[in-house]
């Protein structure tokens, strides 16, 4: 239900402008643009210089995801574009001598671990549990709530209401769906490399940003390592180009299919992995798909495929 809130004067414009929503509807069910990169070699241009054409995609929206800017200073020297509110360093632009951009990538990073559930008073297990078990030892659920609120504005004219957000968490990441293996009831959590470890990509792109970091197309390859989202990287400069796809890649046992729900049991965990800092091992940087002066790159928000 709508209710009406009248609007001064100089607000008119804006009334109602949100009452089907501020994204777009079918922002999930269609296609929309994705980013995309061409970067040709200098030796097949009339030039004899690299050509990159770039063009990073975030869709439509107001206010736009996207702002420009320009950062100078001690160890700093770039200009482009960054996402409002994380804006601390160009995400895509150039630098003095020298340009980059991205598409999205998606390997997976992500795997789904089936927990079991446990009860501290030994009752019987049920898959309402708030208990799971941690390598041999019965830990509590944790439990995230947030209540959302609103009123009836200019630009959006529903009536005042709210809703509670609940979410379960287990040192296997949050809890997707409950069930039984066997007869005995899971947790299904699903685990991101990334997961607690979001702002480590910031030392990635200040090194993008650094003139004195930056003198190379290895250079950029190895600040590129630095940034642990999955992204395909693209690189040129006067001379050369690259590329390089980033991503915190978990290092997996040999037993464990990434494509099927993975006990959770050290036996099957990521190498090296510590459930306290959700820390890991990982793909090393020779292990990462890459390229120097190659005749071409090409990218459409698609994975890797050799040449």
């Amino acid at each position: 239900a709508t209710v009406k809130v009248d609007a001064p004067a100089d607000q008119k414009t804006a009334q109602g402008i949100f009452v089907n929503g501020v994204l777009p509807g079918d922002l999930v069910s269609d296609k929309h643009g994705m980013s995309n990169a061409l970067v040709v070699s200098g030796q097949y241009t009339a030039s004899g210089h690299p050509v990159a054409v770039f063009g990073p995609q975030t869709g439509y929206f107001a206010p736009q995801l996207l702002l420009l800017e320009e950062l100078q200073g001690p160890g700093i020297s770039s200009r482009g574009a960054s996402f409002a509110g994380i804006s601390f360093y160009v995400l895509l632009g150039r630098g003095q001598d020298y340009s980059w951009s991205a598409t999205t990538s998606a390997q997976d990073i992500i795997d789904t671990y089936a927990v079991d559930l446990c009860d501290p008073t030994g009752k019987p297990v049920t898959k309402d549990s708030a208990y799971y078990v941690l390598r041999g030892q019965c830990v509590p659920i944790q439990t995230l709530e947030r209540k959302n609120a609103w009123k009836p504005t200019v630009a959006d004219g529903t009536a005042e209401g709210s809703y509670r957000l609940v979410s379960y968490k287990t040192a296997y990441g949050p809890v997707i769906s409950r069930a039984t293996v066997g007869g005995k009831p899971v947790a299904y959590t699903s685990l991101r490399s990334t997961y607690k470890h979001e702002i480590d990509s910031i030392i990635g792109f200040q090194e993008f940003n650094n003139p004195d970091v930056i003198h190379s197309a290895q250079d950029f390859q190895h600040a590129a390592m630095d940034v642990n989202f999955t992204f395909n990287w693209f690189y040129v400069d006067s001379k050369d180009t690259a590329y390089f796809n980033s991503g915190a890649n978990p290092s997996r046992k040999a037993n464990v299919d990434p494509n099927m729900p993975t006990k959770a049991d050290p036996a099957y965990e990521w190498n090296g992995w510590d459930p306290a800092t959700n820390g890991a091992q990982y793909t090393p940087f020779a292990q990462h798909p890459q390229g120097v002066n190659q005749d071409y790159f090409v990218s459409w928000n698609n994975g890797q495929a050799r040449d």
